[in-house]
C-alpha cells in the first residue's frame, strides 16, 4: 500500500513543530495518526513502513525519523534540509 499526503496549508507543504513554530500546525502528528488508521485498517506490515520525499518532503521525512523512529523502518530523503540535530 502506498499513501502519498502533500502537506498541509496554501502553498501546500509539510509543517513540523521543530522546524516551522509559528504556525502552529503539527504535520507530524498528522503522519503519525495516518500511519495508525492504516495499521489498524489495511493489512500492512508494521516493521516495513518507510517514508521519503524531495526537498520539502524529504524534510519532513527527516523529521518523521527523528520524532517517530518506532514508526518508520526507513526514511530516504532527497534533496531537503535535516534541521534537527538526530
Amino acid at each position: 500500500m502506498r499513501l502519498a499526503p502533500g502537506g498541509s496549508g496554501r502553498p501546500s507543504g509539510w509543517h513540523s513543530p521543530v522546524v516551522y513554530h509559528e504556525d502552529g500546525i503539527d504535520d507530524v502528528a498528522v503522519v503519525a495518526e495516518l500511519v495508525q488508521q492504516v495499521e489498524g485498517e489495511g493489512c500492512i506490515d508494521v516493521d516495513r513502513v518507510y517514508a521519503t520525499g524531495f526537498s520539502n518532503g524529504a524534510e519532513m521525512a527527516a523529521q518523521v525519523a527523528c520524532v517517530l523512529p518506532d514508526v518508520f523502518a526507513a526514511v530516504a530523503p532527497v534533496s531537503g534540509a535535516v534541521y534537527q540535530g538526530c
